[in-house]
């Protein structure tokens, strides 16, 4: 795994404009979190729109994956994609975990 991790990158940029990447320059685009910010800010559809396609720009065509963590509906996210430019969209949703009602204070000095 430390081979892997030498050819990852990280790199932080404004999604809603212009990737400064060449197209089909990476194999995995991981979000989350974005998705769902740029979907409560102003001018949402235009800057989901913009991120969704560089994104798509981005990726490689022949085995390029984005993993989008969200907490929406799926159902409502889907409205995102454009259907004619990604070739599979697959959704997978989680169970929520349960929170207990309250804390226990086992284990505080007293």
């Amino acid at each position: 795994t430390k081979l892997m991790m030498k050819k990852m990158v990280f790199q932080c940029i404004d999604v809603t404009k212009p990737f400064p990447y060449p197209d089909q320059a990476y194999d995995l685009i991981l979000c989350k979190g974005t998705f769902d910010a740029i979907l409560c800010a102003q001018n949402r559809l235009e800057k989901i729109r913009i991120m969704m396609s560089e994104c798509h720009r981005v990726l490689d065509e022949n085995h390029g994956v984005m993993l989008i963590v969200s907490y929406g509906d799926p159902d409502k996210r889907l409205c995102c994609f454009d259907r004619g430019k990604w070739k599979e969209i697959k959704t997978y949703t989680l169970p929520k975990p349960s929170v207990p009602a309250t804390v226990s204070n086992a284990g505080a000095g007293g």
